[in-house]
């Protein structure tokens, strides 16, 4: 007879299957989104403070084109346009430099003194008679500060021309002692100041001989 024996069967262990562990899925991340509005905004902003910042620099460095000359020229020398030239310089406040496209204001007018090639004209350079008596001349000096009185000059002003001490010792020399102010005009791109004087022949020619070596004082009289 023939006997079948049944296998005991674990049942702590569950019975296997042959169905794959679940496996969780999470989604891919999708692309990131541009937040097209506000990248507008900031690109527009951008170029905003830029040009602000390119306007700002180009206003405090503004180039005008004025009239120079393009030749030197003597005191009482009729300003012709061959003697003028344009140029681009940056211009402080109140300074009234003659606009090149204006130079015909000064064609045929007189110079009030002495000038080098490429001065800035200014009106107070130009004359149209120079009402000098006998005897009398006009000399330019351009004048850096501490080489003038204090406080501004003004034509009429009486002073003296002074010449500074030498390197080696010594006081300073009176030039010319009885001047007047012609006419004083800041200077464009540097401290300082252009005067014409007023004063006789001989007192010219002295001042105009040692003109980078003087200073001006103002006189009581």
């Amino acid at each position: 007879m023939a006997i079948t024996l049944d296998r005991p069967v674990d049942r702590a262990r569950p019975a296997r299957t042959n169905r794959p562990d679940p496996v969780r899925l999470t989604p891919a991340p999708g692309p990131r989104r541009i937040r097209v509005p506000e990248l507008a905004l900031g690109v527009v902003l951008v170029g905003v403070f830029a040009l602000g910042a390119v306007l700002w620099q180009s206003s405090n460095n503004r180039r005008v084109a004025v009239a120079v000359l393009a030749a030197p020229v003597s005191a009482g020398d009729v300003i012709e346009e061959t003697d003028l030239r344009p140029a681009e310089v940056v211009l402080g406040d109140g300074v009234a430099a003659v606009a090149w496209e204006a130079r015909q204001q000064l064609v045929g007018r007189t110079a009030a003194a002495a000038l080098p090639a490429a001065t800035v004209l200014v009106p107070g350079l130009v004359v149209d008679e120079p009402v000098l008596a006998a005897g009398e001349a006009l000399a330019g000096l351009k004048l850096d500060d501490g080489a003038y009185p204090a406080g501004s000059l003004r034509p009429g002003d009486a002073v003296a021309v002074v010449r500074a001490a030498r390197p080696e010792g010594g006081e300073g020399v009176t030039v010319a002692a009885n001047a007047s102010v012609w006419d004083v005009t800041e200077m464009a791109d540097e401290a300082g100041v252009l005067v014409v004087l007023r004063l006789t022949e001989p007192d010219a020619a002295a001042v105009s001989a040692v003109a980078d070596q003087v200073r001006v004082v103002r006189v009581v009289r």
